[in-house]
């Protein structure tokens, strides 16, 4: 049978090299912004904005009886954009409405149709508001009936 000795030297030896090893992941940790100090501004420059919009449920063109209801949500730079979007928001869901009701069932099915909307959705959102303030459009919701 083997017998281990554990001596006060090797408990205070082991104990020390714990210390020592939080303290240099401490000192990683919290230091890394001052070898980077723009990099807490440039992720928050980069981290998104997003103004969700009330659902639209508009008849489609050319399909009697056929509905879109679709619910989308605006990419934005800042919250001062936010702001120039939400104040715009009659223009903005008129712009949006009228756009909707002038596609048909079959282009919004196929998958180049929704990418294609996105696009045409991004232009009518800054049109409406004025300036490029709109840089993506996210589809939460989108039925056809």
């Amino acid at each position: 049978m083997v017998t281990i000795r554990i001596t006060k030297g090797h408990v205070v030896a082991t104990v020390t090299i714990l210390i020592v090893a939080g303290l240099i992941g401490a000192g990683w940790f919290y230091g890394r912004d001052m070898l980077h100090p723009g990099a807490a501004a440039q992720e928050a420059k980069t981290r998104e904005i997003t103004l969700d919009l009330e659902p639209f449920v508009v008849n489609l063109s050319g399909d009697a009886g056929r509905y879109l209801r679709a619910s989308v949500t605006i990419a934005l730079a800042n919250e001062r954009d936010k702001q120039l979007v939400k104040s715009a928001g009659s223009r903005v869901r008129d712009g949006i409405l009228l756009l909707l009701s002038g596609k048909t069932a079959d282009k919004l099915l196929a998958p180049e149709g929704k990418t294609e909307l996105r696009d045409e959705l991004v232009a009518r959102i800054n049109t409406a508001v004025g300036d490029d303030l709109a840089s993506n459009v996210y589809f939460r919701e989108f039925l056809i009936q």
